[in-house]
């Protein structure tokens, strides 16, 4: 599993995640499944590549907060 208690690390690894989706999804452009269209397909991948970008964001703000001695938010802080 992931390390929830080191602010960033999990963010990131949903970072990766997501940006492996979004590469998988571009893979499947070229020759899409039946049940999608190459425009579906471009839209997720675009959106995968965001939410990459929001979790590392996210983890660049946890990393941050933690530096400054800043408490967490959250239910999970």
């Amino acid at each position: 599993m992931t390390d929830r208690r080191t602010p960033g690390v999990f963010a990131e690894y949903m970072a990766n995640v997501s940006d492996e989706v979004a590469a998988r999804l571009d893979q499947l452009h070229d020759r899409p499944p039946t049940w999608a269209r190459p425009d579906q397909l471009t839209a997720l991948t675009a959106r995968y590549h965001e939410r990459a970008a929001e979790h590392r964001d996210n983890a660049k703000h946890q990393r941050e907060r933690d530096a400054l001695g800043t408490p967490q938010k959250g239910p999970f802080a």
